[in-house]
């Protein structure tokens, strides 16, 4: 069987047509359907051009180049379309979704719908006909363009730079002035209320402004139209005479200058009674019982409450020293024989605090001789109440 390689045109003359080519011409005068299917006598066209890109499938290890133009077109109704124009790329199709290895969406295009953006999956920017939703946080250098529709725009957040034009006043709600800096165009403060003092550092409040009640750290200046100041705020300087009333012995501390008494009221020349405050009287010691006490000294200076005094049988007694039928008088005080008790005498009641002027002392003891006796002796002091 002769092949396409083999066939060879025979011919004589100088023109060639198909009258003057007959078929006994041409190898042994007949071409089968083998022969013209197959390329070479190993195997037939159709399997070598399916070897390089069947129909089935195949792989490609050079470039795939189209012209300017020409569209690449994929899925029966031309889902999608790549093509070139010679100087921009086209991807089109009326919807569009690209996937990540794992089929996670990264971003999908709808034809007359929205676009949107995915990160791990989940959405993070839609748009709309009227704009675009950011989901999360939006980090930009810089903003530009028509701020209307913002709303909870926090003035911390305006660190610096710009400029804010003139403001409805009525729109300014909860406006720190710890976040201002710089110089402000004056404002006309007729419709503002509700200043908080703290926050004018300088200038002049009219009167009618001013609340009834201020609290200030420190205030200078002219003081005279201040009332109701409480002295217990004033740490230094010097208080005008006129200003002081009601002064309290508790409000005095250290040495007081010399003071002019001729106006002072409410002072006793003398104490008004025998046991009021600056009362001068005489107090002796006394043993209440017949158990034998110590000797004892109540030094000048000390302060005593006499109504409460007691130590070692010993009690305080107001009575004067008298002959109580048992005892004989002796100097300031009283003795006693037959017992060293004293008897006949009442323990005081005076109430107060008294101050020592004159030492009080008690003493006792037992005569020596035939006639031997025990014996005591009490002497009286001066006590000045105190208070």
């Amino acid at each position: 069987m002769a092949t396409y390689e083999s066939v060879r045109y025979q011919f004589t003359g100088a023109n060639i047509d198909s009258a003057s080519i007959p078929s006994p011409t041409i190898a042994n005068g007949s071409v089968t359907n083998t022969e013209f299917q197959t390329v070479d006598a190993t195997s037939s066209i159709q399997t070598q051009l399916n070897s390089k890109f069947g129909a089935t499938g195949g792989t490609f290890t050079g470039d795939i180049t189209l012209a300017d133009n020409v569209d690449l077109n994929v899925g029966n109704g031309n889902d999608l379309v790549l093509t070139s124009n010679g100087t921009v790329g086209f991807v089109k199709g009326n919807s569009i979704t690209i996937e990540d290895a794992s089929g996670n969406d990264m971003a999908t295009y709808t034809a007359n719908g929205a676009a949107e953006l995915f990160f791990g999956g989940a959405k993070k920017i839609e748009t709309s006909n009227t704009g675009a939703t950011v989901t999360g946080a939006l980090t930009a250098t810089s903003f530009s363009g028509n701020g209307a529709n913002l709303s909870a725009l926090g003035a911390a957040n305006i660190a610096s730079g710009g400029t804010l034009p003139s403001l409805v006043g009525t729109a300014l709600t909860s406006l720190n002035a710890a976040n201002l800096t710089g110089t402000y165009a004056a404002l006309n403060g007729g419709s503002i209320t509700s200043i908080n003092a703290s926050n004018v550092a300088s200038g002049t409040l009219a009167n009618a402004r001013l609340p009834s009640s201020i609290s200030v750290s420190n205030v200078s200046g002219n003081g005279s139209g201040l009332t109701s100041l409480n002295g217990s705020n004033i740490s230094s300087g010097t208080v005008a005479d006129a200003r002081i009333s009601t002064l309290t012995a508790s409000k005095l501390t250290g040495p007081l200058p010399a003071i002019d008494g001729s106006n002072l009221t409410g002072i006793d020349t003398v104490p008004s009674s025998s046991t009021a405050v600056g009362a001068i009287r005489s107090f002796a010691l006394y043993a209440f019982n017949s158990n034998t006490p110590t000797g004892t000294t109540i030094s000048a200076g000390s302060e005593i409450t006499p109504a409460s005094y007691s130590t070692s049988n010993l009690y305080l007694t107001i009575d004067p020293p008298h002959n109580n039928g048992n005892g004989v008088l002796y100097g300031r005080g009283f003795q006693t024989q037959a017992g060293r008790a004293i008897g006949g005498k009442t323990r005081t009641t005076v109430s107060g605090t008294w101050r020592v002027l004159t030492s009080l002392y008690y003493t006792s003891g037992v005569t020596s001789g035939q006639n031997s006796y025990s014996w005591a002796v009490s002497g009286a002091g001066l006590l000045q109440r105190i208070s």
